[in-house]
């Protein structure tokens, strides 16, 4: 990379900052958290480095997921809104990278204040990301956060079982075909968040029904994924009669059975 000049350097350095993205997320679940958060600061490194407006958004992005994670809300909205700042100036030069980028750190914040708490501004957020995703042409998907007007539903969901709101979750369900969510991460998380706003409503056949297809979308986002091996879980302790044997054969395919 150091032999490269200029605009072939930084383009390098942006596309470094890409794959550490993907490490970094590869990593979330299944490595020690020194290993994640060295992926993380090298993918920040590297898209400071590069000096382009998207890779900056994106790698504020991937600091506010760890953020999160980590129990820091508050510095992951901060983070979020940097990267938004940082994005604003480009949405009007027509490139769909800014726009996807700025409408994915609207999801990730909203995605933040929700879990929160504070419904009001998770809603803002929301409504925000979903004007960007309608500026983007039908079939557009970013590869790097896999935003589209289905990823914005997707959160949406995400929302309303992360505020314990079954109700109004499984209503916005309904209107989401599983199929037009191209990425699969994506597409199993919709469906574990419909097993559990099902759980939460103590539907207990539903739930099964929804997490098991969810692990045939793929298996390893599924096992890897804390809240849904916490799910199968309580799905198993709470399941009765005819309904216990497939909630066990479940926990026991994501290592948790009894």
């Amino acid at each position: 990379m150091k032999a490269n000049k200029g605009d072939a350097q930084r383009e390098a350095q942006a596309a470094a900052g890409d794959l550490y993205r993907l490490v970094q997320r590869h990593l979330a679940h299944i490595s020690e958290a020194e290993l994640y958060w060295l992926a993380l600061d090298r993918s920040r490194s590297y898209s400071e480095q590069a000096d382009d407006a998207v890779s900056l958004a994106l790698g504020a992005w991937t600091v506010s997921i760890g953020q999160r994670a980590a129990g820091y809300v508050e510095d992951a909205v901060r983070s979020a809104e940097l990267g938004m700042s940082v994005i604003r100036p480009k949405l009007e030069g027509g490139s769909l990278d800014a726009l996807a980028a700025y409408g994915q750190l609207n999801l990730q914040a909203a995605t933040c204040e929700a879990l929160d708490g504070r419904s009001g501004p998770a809603d803002r957020y929301l409504e925000e990301a979903a004007r960007s995703a309608a500026k983007l042409p039908d079939g557009y998907w970013h590869a790097q956060s896999a935003f589209a007007m289905s990823n914005v539903h997707v959160h949406s969901i995400s929302l309303g079982t992360g505020q314990f709101k079954p109700g109004e979750t499984l209503l916005r369900a309904e209107t989401i075909d599983p199929l037009t969510v191209v990425s699969l991460e994506r597409r199993s998380r919709l469906l574990m968040d419909i097993a559990s706003a099902h759980h939460q409503r103590k539907e207990g056949a539903a739930a099964v029904h929804y997490l098991s297809q969810a692990c045939e979308v793929t298996p390893e986002g599924v096992r890897y994924v804390p809240g849904a091996r916490a799910l199968a879980a309580a799905i198993e302790r709470e399941a009765k009669g005819t309904l216990k044997a497939s909630a066990s054969a479940l926990a026991e395919s994501l290592g948790v059975a009894a």
